[in-house]
């Protein structure tokens, strides 16, 4: 009898611990949605900075090449800008207006107010991201509040974000964010934050181009060096001319080309000083073919370059 109650206590007992490894190994193959959506969102990110990165040489080749024609018509838009950004704001929330009709009013501060009360209230990181995505379509000074708190977020999905939103200001007040993103751990985040420095055309965001294009990883020195070839504005040909020499022969050879694509009259006196003075073969060549596909002159030296330069100043577009 103690032998059968024994065999059958042990059969019992297997059959528990089946069961519990069945169990246990459908909970391990279950996805789990937030980390899948995670997993998808990081994917798309890093995939659009990818693109990028292949479209710069496209980018350059079709600058050199594309005939900007000089007083051409605007476009006719039936909206101000500012009502193309209201609709652009109702649409999140699934209003589309028939074209030409008035755009209504939108309590955007009571929005702000209202996220701001959401991050102070443990909300889900999900629930914030939805939040900052909205949030981003204000382009307003007045979301930054709550984009320097969610750059504190222990999530780095939340601070991702949080930086990418504050470059879609295109305002320097963007920059304090986006300083924070750069010194940030996740990889994914100062890549947002490299990012979000091509959409604001201002020179404070010098300091944001000294940290991204010193970064250990890759992708954000390439999405800097987007800042500088992508932005027609003076800021650029300022950036260069104070910081060419602490950088690489390959930084300064895209910052010939950066100079090259704007549209500042400086820049052909600074390839000249700069480029030519470079200590990296390269980009003395880089600089010289530059400077004679454009004025087709068989000048070598910098001291010819500066003082042909000088004088033909009205030449240099």
């Amino acid at each position: 009898m103690n032998r059968k109650t024994m065999i059958i206590s042990l059969a019992i007992i297997c059959l528990i611990l089946i069961l519990h490894f069945i169990y246990n190994m459908k909970k391990i193959s279950k996805p789990n949605d937030a980390k899948v959506l995670k997993v998808e969102r990081q994917a798309n990110f890093r995939k659009s900075i990818a693109e990028r990165k292949a479209n710069r040489t496209e980018y350059k080749k079709q600058k050199h090449t594309e005939k900007i024609e000089q007083g051409a018509e605007p476009m006719d838009h039936n909206y101000s800008e500012e009502e193309k950004l209201a609709l652009e704001q109702l649409k999140k929330y699934g209003v589309i207006l028939p074209e030409g009709d008035p755009i209504p009013g939108f309590d955007s501060k009571k929005y702000v107010s209202e996220v701001m009360q959401l991050f102070d209230n443990n909300a889900t990181s999900d629930e914030k991201i939805d939040a900052l995505e909205n949030l981003s379509t204000f382009m307003d000074p007045m979301i930054m509040p709550v984009i320097m708190k969610a750059m504190s977020d222990p999530d780095p999905d939340v601070r991702m974000i949080a930086v990418e939103s504050s470059g879609f200001m295109n305002r320097a007040e963007a920059v304090p964010a986006i300083l924070i993103g750069l010194d940030d751990a996740s990889d994914d985040v100062r890549e947002a934050a490299a990012n979000a420095m091509l959409m604001i055309q201002d020179a404070a965001i010098h300091p944001a181009l000294d940290k991204a294009l010193s970064d250990p990883l890759e992708d954000i020195r390439e999405a800097a060096l987007d800042t500088l070839i992508m932005q027609d504005h003076p800021h650029v040909v300022d950036y260069i001319e104070n910081n060419f020499e602490k950088y690489d022969e390959y930084i300064q050879s895209e910052m010939i080309d950066a100079l090259d694509l704007n549209s500042d009259k400086r820049k052909f006196l600074i390839i000249a000083e700069k480029g030519l003075n470079s200590p990296f073969y390269e980009v003395r060549e880089n600089a010289l073919d530059t400077l004679q596909s454009k004025f087709e002159k068989d000048f070598t030296t910098i001291s010819e370059w500066k003082n042909w330069l000088e004088n033909n100043s009205n030449t240099q577009k």
